[in-house]
């Protein structure tokens, strides 16, 4: 499991400094995508959630305030934050609570 949490914590590491060098910092770069997509694979399937949050949000700042969010590096790391955070959570705490959980009620 320790090799594991490693490898996914650097797969992470590497796909944010990989988005970050490839943001050519204008407001329409699509280099987002590239980073959800990818975050959204590493988190499954919590990371449908993640999705889910971040449209709400967006959909609620533009009805409401006819706010629309641009790329800048700061958006790209609050979003691979949320994802990392929420994929950390589920593959390193949840699952192996759970399987432990479960492992002890079969006995």
């Amino acid at each position: 499991m320790r090799y594991l949490k490693i490898a996914w914590i650097s797969v992470c590491i590497l796909l944010l400094v990989v988005t970050i060098y490839l943001f050519d910092g204008s407001s329409n770069s699509d280099v987002d995508t590239l980073l959800i997509w990818a975050m959204l694979a590493l988190t499954f399937p919590i990371g449908f959630g993640c999705a889910l949050l971040f449209s709400g949000i967006t959909h609620v700042l533009y009805s409401c305030f006819s706010i629309t969010l641009t790329n800048t590096y700061l958006t790209l790391l609050l979003i691979w934050v949320v994802y990392f955070g929420a994929g950390y959570i589920q593959w390193f705490k949840i699952i192996p609570y759970l399987t432990k959980k479960w492992g002890r009620g079969k006995t």
